[in-house]
């Protein structure tokens, strides 16, 4: 079989060499334009998905937070202006977008250590609702209530980064970098623990 093959290629003259050679760089050239348009649309999904990440779920969040004031008790101050519900409904809608850490971090808030947040957003939306807590006013601090705020804010400059990191890879302005900069420092954060404790 072989040696057939050997005295086949031999009887071949320039001008079937030539053929041979075109009719496989065409194969070739087919196969490599698929390979590299398959890679064109690979690249273009993930770009897009990235698009759509940042639009859908940072944009809001993002958008929401620029008509808050950027401090150690934002949570409640969300709570107290009765916009918390507004705020969730973005993630719930939009959870598939969430990034690896603030995934992790987000968990933790709503699942995990939920039942301790969830006891005290509700008893502040109770209050909210009666009338007796308005947007601004003192809260009644413990620390439960301190760590249930902590836990809040550690996802929301989790999630903040992770916008500036994603607007930096898709050449956008990186406004979330706005908000984690308006945030108080980790000593301003621990002064205001040590004096709502007392």
């Amino acid at each position: 079989m072989f040696e057939s093959m050997l005295k086949w290629l031999a009887c071949l003259h320039p001008k079937d060499w030539i053929n041979i050679i075109s009719i496989v760089a065409s194969i070739t050239a087919i196969f490599i334009s698929n390979y590299l348009g398959r890679l064109d649309s690979q690249k273009k999904l993930k770009h897009q998905q990235k698009v759509d990440r940042y639009n859908k779920l940072y944009v809001p969040v993002i958008s929401f937070l620029f008509q808050q004031d950027m401090h150690n008790m934002l949570l409640f101050n969300i709570v107290g202006g009765n916009r918390f519900d507004e705020f969730s409904k973005i993630f719930q809608q939009n959870i598939k977008y969430l990034g690896k850490k603030s995934s992790d971090k987000y968990y933790r808030l709503i699942i995990k250590d939920g039942p301790l947040t969830r006891k005290y957003l509700d008893g502040l939306i109770n209050e909210v609702s009666k009338g007796n807590l308005k947007e601004g006013d003192p809260i009644p601090m413990d620390l439960n209530v301190y760590a249930a705020n902590s836990q809040f804010i550690d996802f929301l400059k989790e999630f903040l980064q992770e916008s500036v990191d994603l607007a930096k890879e898709l050449n956008l302005e990186p406004i979330g970098q706005t908000l984690l900069d308006a945030f108080p420092d980790e000593d301003n954060h621990s002064k205001l623990r040590t004096s709502e404790a007392q």
